[in-house]
């Protein structure tokens, strides 16, 4: 780069605690610009190119701030394309692109000269944690799938964003289960019953389930949902 344009570059900087505020040239949309010789230079990709950044054709400030040339608030590329998807007007940071079939954001990025797909919230979660470690999921504090909020991710196991589903609503359980053999109001019975002296044998006699079915049940690893529910619903009659 020629070294005009980077004294020139230099000369128009205000460094503040966090923006490295423009103070020279402003194009007709607001941006920054150099212009020697009747060429227009773009002050946000010579800061990309200064600092050794990789930089597509945009790049784009993070801070919102349209003066703003710190390197450390600019960004270009697949990071460039996934933020203008998002809509954060709101206190959830909404994907507005293409969705899955359950209301997921989706996004495509590069890596390694490979094309790959990733939920748009884990892409999120990856730009301002790092990457994520194997078998973990990318769960939402918000309950709102198409949210990119990273201040509303956390990583959890298969069981805690299991557990997070059922708490919030979003598992179907108990007698709504096209598995299910039992009504909520019997599970509840069951409970009782075992806790006034019924055997876990005469349980699953009675009430046509298996043994392991009724134990789980009365240990509560099954039809947790019951506990909410229990002072609710009434008994089956005996």
């Amino acid at each position: 780069m020629d070294n005009s344009i980077i004294l020139r570059f230099w000369e128009n900087i205000n460094k503040t605690d966090s923006c490295w505020n423009w103070t020279g040239t402003i194009d007709a949309h607001g941006n920054p610009i150099i212009r020697i010789y009747g060429l227009g230079y773009y002050p946000r990709r010579i800061c990309m190119e200064i600092h050794g950044k990789e930089f597509g054709k945009r790049v784009i400030t993070t801070c919102d701030n349209k003066l703003c040339v710190n390197p450390d608030h600019l960004i270009s590329g697949d990071e460039e394309r996934f933020w203008n998807n998002v809509d954060k007007s709101g206190d959830c940071w909404l994907w507005t692109a293409t969705k899955d079939k359950d209301n997921y954001g989706k996004f495509r990025y590069s890596s390694n000269k490979k094309k790959l797909d990733i939920r748009a919230h884990r892409y999120s979660y990856e730009l301002h944690n790092g990457p994520i470690k194997d078998n973990l999921f990318v769960c939402h504090t918000c309950d709102n799938p198409t949210c990119v909020n990273p201040d509303h991710l956390f990583l959890g196991t298969v069981i805690d964003n299991a557990h997070d589903c059922v708490n919030k609503g979003r598992i179907i359980c108990g007698e709504k289960s096209y598995l299910s053999k039992l009504t909520d109001a019997q599970a509840i019975e069951i409970k009782e019953k075992y806790a006034n002296g019924y055997t876990l044998n005469k349980l699953s006699q009675e009430y046509g389930v298996r043994v392991n079915a009724i134990r789980e049940l009365v240990n509560e690893i099954t039809w947790k949902h019951l506990n909410k529910e229990r002072a609710k619903l009434p008994l089956s009659p005996h």
